[in-house]
């Protein structure tokens, strides 16, 4: 039901329903405040995610979520560089950083034919990361974010299905009969377990998968629960291990949520029992714990095989070219090692500018998470829950980009997704606040705030009573007239004071 304002013929007193002034003929609505509403940039930016279209310009292929952020990069620089998207933490300045020095190695190694190169990763990352810094500032608009990714997540599973049964995209094959527009390609994989791979919008079903199951944790922790199964099925039909695992965290760790909610060293025991089993299957198996994990938990051993081959020997290259990298240049791999795609983000980055900008990437996400963990937050209030969705969503998250690698759309969300939770470093002062119920006036003009007491009527701004003029000789003391504060009207739509003509009691 909205909520209207009360109007005058709600009193009973005829007499305090003169003194109050008329309202407009119509009733107004009672909107949130703009600080709780997600901008329609950012709804924008997570509509384009799920765009399977590509614009070429030159050399450069815009998708609709460059389309978004070259529109909200400058203003969003703007603001964070002035101040008007709170102060500047050391995120903003290690990403910035990073943006710098992939730059460099891209000039370095190329010159000016991959300025483009660097552009692009500017505005797919700090644009990104950008736009969520300085849109998502309260608890509010991270639920709504949430709300909006996964309903639109959501509506994808349809053409999954679809996909994964038959092979076709009919999204995509929408969108290519209408002139002038080009949709996402499909990938070529192989089918396993008798399906299709759906990749519905993105450009490999990996990206799908990532970016479905990334959200489960969040979703099963803010209150979208009813979402939660849309969001495991997407996952399961892109066919992909790396989300699949994914999944499987996301569940194990909203169940250990549950279960252990009540001791607040959970965390702190889930880190030890990970620790202790990584250390009693390194002493139990003649391989290494990741070694065991591609044989046991893929879904296709020759590929994780094949991962564990492409770290061997990336980290060869990273290692003899450790300060700038290889830029985009062939990487040295053996000639029966065909493929040069690297399935790892991390290594990726590493062999495209070095270690320093790896070391920059990580130093940035890991400053976020250590500052939104240090603040002193109510243990189980709406604020907390944000924040553990957050940080947990963040690391699983990075977990998974070490076996897989995103670019593109994926790219842009992945930063767009740690620039949503930087409100959550200061969160103590902004959202656990308890709320302010006094009248309107006397917050915004707190020198007009009266103190009433049994004797007299004393001006908050000043400690002491106000003066009475010295008496004549002969003359007689006046009786005290002291002030009434006006009635207050107390109802479910707030507070209300009246405005009376007189403000004086009689002798």
């Amino acid at each position: 039901m909205p909520a209207f304002r009360p109007t005058r013929y709600a009193l009973e007193n005829r007499e305090e329903r003169a003194m109050i002034a008329p309202d407009p003929p119509f009733a107004t609505w009672v909107r949130p405040p703009p600080a709780d509403r997600l901008p329609i940039i950012t709804a924008l930016f997570i509509v384009a995610l799920v765009t399977p279209l590509t614009v070429l310009v030159g050399p450069i292929a815009l998708s609709p979520t460059r389309l978004v952020l070259l529109v909200s990069f400058a203003p969003g620089l703007w603001f964070l560089l002035s101040g008007r998207a709170g102060p500047l933490v050391a995120t903003d300045a290690l990403f910035l950083a990073f943006t710098c020095w992939f730059a460099a190695a891209m000039v370095l190694h190329h010159g000016s034919a991959q300025v483009e190169r660097a552009g692009q990763n500017a505005l797919d990352l700090l644009g990104a990361y950008l736009l969520a810094r300085v849109t998502i500032t309260t608890r509010r608009r991270f639920d709504q974010m949430i709300r909006v990714l996964t309903l639109v997540l959501s509506l994808m599973l349809p053409f999954a299905a679809v996909e994964a049964v038959s092979g076709q995209q009919p999204l995509n094959q929408l969108l290519n009969h209408l002139p002038g527009l080009t949709a996402t390609e499909r990938a070529e994989t192989r089918p396993r377990l008798g399906l299709h791979r759906a990749q519905v919008s993105f450009d490999h079903p990996i990206l799908f998968g990532i970016i479905s199951s990334s959200l489960i944790l969040m979703a099963g922790l803010r209150r979208c629960r009813g979402r939660v199964p849309a969001l495991i099925l997407a996952a399961g039909l892109s066919l992909s291990t790396a989300a699949l695992l994914q999944v499987a965290m996301h569940l194990a760790l909203i169940g250990w949520a549950h279960v252990w909610r009540g001791v607040r060293a959970r965390w702190w025991l889930l880190f030890g029992l990970c620790v202790l089993g990584y250390g009693v299957v390194d002493l139990a198996s003649d391989r290494s714990p990741f070694r065991v994990l591609v044989s046991y938990a893929t879904l296709n051993s020759g590929s994780g095989y094949h991962r564990l081959l492409i770290w061997e020997y990336g980290l060869q290259n990273v290692l003899a070219n450790p300060f700038f990298g290889i830029g985009l240049n062939e990487w040295a791999r053996p000639a029966w090692l065909h493929s040069n795609s690297v399935d790892s983000f991390w290594l990726l980055v590493a062999m495209w500018c070095g270690l320093p900008g790896l070391a920059l990437l990580i130093a940035g996400i890991a400053a976020s998470l250590v500052r939104a963990i240090r603040v002193p937050l109510v243990e189980g209030s709406q604020v907390a829950s944000c924040r553990l969705a957050w940080v947990l969503t963040i690391v699983t998250l990075c977990l998974s980009v070490a076996t897989v690698h995103v670019w593109n759309t994926a790219y842009s969300y992945v930063f767009f997704l740690i620039g949503a939770g930087v409100w959550l470093g200061h969160a103590r002062e902004e959202e656990e606040r308890a709320p302010d119920i006094r009248p309107r006036t006397e917050r915004d003009r707190p020198h007009l705030r009266l103190v009433h007491s049994r004797f007299t009527l004393i001006d908050s701004a000043s400690s002491e009573p106000p003066s009475t003029p010295a008496l004549q000789p002969g003359t007689r003391a006046a009786p005290e007239r002291t002030k009434r504060p006006p009635p207050t009207i107390y109802s479910r739509f707030g507070v209300r004071r009246l405005r009376r003509l007189s403000s004086t009691l009689g002798p």
